[in-house]
């Protein structure tokens, strides 16, 4: 395996990437970080679904051509026009609707779960409960549950379509990039959510939008 200075790398966080956190340690981070997750978009009402499909402009002119067919005494060609718009506002929240349902359902069973290294043992947790400085344990097939710089690899190789759209893998390592090396071309980390295809590393749990200097060469 391919060195990182991995203790240049953990004494960043203090953690060790032999060891990993201690309990301690790890309490403390998870109160100051919270959970590893994407903010959770709250269900809207009934109410408020069907009030939103009346926020377009045709369905404006819609009324607006239901009041002067009222006006003007053709009563049936203003039911109509009305009824079209309420069956539509109805559809309109019954696919919204299941769409947020569908979307809630489908996080509940892609929850990723990681292995990592905590108090020198090793163990498997929700993704959601990883926390900077966490030793991630990687090989072929597991999903990336946090970015992480890498500090040991091994023919290392991790498909990243989901971020980038390239749709071969790419080749992972753990010397330091130039400082202006753009997020998709950082070979030496990983992205959450993006999947090994081959190989194994140990690599470290970055915070959130966190660009390490050891990541990074001075040029």
């Amino acid at each position: 395996m391919a060195r990182a200075r991995p203790e240049e790398a953990c004494s960043t966080l203090n953690t060790s990437a032999a060891t990993g956190l201690t309990a301690e340690e790890l309490q403390r981070r998870r109160a100051e970080w919270g959970a590893n997750t994407l903010p959770e978009v709250k269900h809207r009402p009934f109410w408020r679904l069907f009030l939103r499909q009346f926020a377009s402009p045709l369905i404006y002119i819609l009324f607006v051509a239901a009041a002067i067919s009222a006006s003007i005494g053709h009563g049936t060609d203003a039911g109509v026009i009305l009824f079209v718009v309420m069956a539509n506002a109805l559809i309109g929240t019954f696919q919204e609707g299941r769409a947020e349902h569908s979307m809630s359902s489908l996080q509940q069973l892609s929850a990723l779960t990681s292995r990592v290294i905590r108090e020198g043992k090793e163990c498997v947790i929700e993704a959601r409960d990883l926390v900077p400085g966490d030793i991630l344990l990687l090989a072929a097939g597991d999903a990336v549950g946090a970015d992480a710089r890498l500090l040991e690899v091994a023919a290392l190789e991790v498909s990243e379509a989901a971020l980038t759209g390239e749709s071969l893998p790419v080749a992972k390592q753990t010397a330091p990039l130039p400082r202006a090396t753009g997020l998709a071309d950082r070979t030496n980390m990983v992205s959450s959510a993006t999947h090994v295809t081959a190989g194994r590393a140990r690599a470290w749990s970055s915070p959130p939008g966190s660009t390490p200097r050891w990541a990074r060469s001075r040029t």
